[in-house]
């Protein structure tokens, strides 16, 4: 894997847009944090149940006492739920267009939540996506985020996305990746999670 940083984040809560080439990834064992998403998203099990030993520093945990649950973090939930829909008929829809056309630019999957549940979250407790949409092409899936923690969440949030977006519509192959960040956080630590990523494309 190459990773080009088209568009590099200033200062906290910049935006920022990075490129990955033959992005790839082999079914192996990562952190513990990984681990646990990766189960979650399999299971869409949006319980909090094995989080509370991952909350420290982590900025997307930061109301975790206070939430009910997780229903805008794990995606293969949120997804259901945005588009009223089962994950399973959202991924059929997404291989049927692209399958029809395969130079549509129209294979675009929702995450984001409606204005009113990211105003409640302002003012009361829930867990809303950070993620808005999945955009995908013949050879190149674009993710788009409202928010990104870097340092924390960055890599899970791409290790995840494989499993559970691409790798069921493209199969285990290489693929570019576009992802872009209206805002960023934790943006110092953007070239060594690149870095993890690429270490993890050539370990494999």
């Amino acid at each position: 894997m190459k990773s080009k940083v088209d568009k590099r984040p200033e200062f906290e809560n910049d935006s920022y847009l990075i490129n990955m080439s033959n992005f790839f990834l082999y079914e192996k064992i990562y952190d513990d944090y990984t681990e646990l998403k990766l189960k979650k998203f399999k299971e869409k099990d949006i319980s909090k149940d094995g989080f509370d030993l991952f909350i420290k520093g982590k900025g997307s945990f930061r109301k975790f006492e206070e939430i009910s649950n997780l229903e805008g973090s794990i995606y293969t939930k949120s997804v259901e739920e945005r588009n009223n829909d089962s994950y399973e008929n959202v991924i059929a829809d997404v291989k049927n267009i692209l399958k029809t056309n395969e130079s549509s630019r129209k294979a675009v999957v929702r995450i984001a939540n409606k204005i009113s549940d990211y105003e409640t979250s302002e003012l009361e407790t829930k867990d809303v996506s950070c993620l808005n949409l999945i955009h995908y092409l013949k050879n190149k899936v674009s993710f788009v985020f409202r928010s990104s923690d870097i340092k924390n969440e960055l890599f899970t949030d791409l290790v995840t996305l494989y499993e559970y977006f691409i790798v069921p519509v493209y199969g285990r192959v290489f693929i570019d990746i576009e992802v872009y960040g209206s805002t960023g956080q934790n943006i110092s630590y953007l070239d060594e999670v690149l870095k993890q990523l690429e270490n993890e494309n050539e370990s494999n």
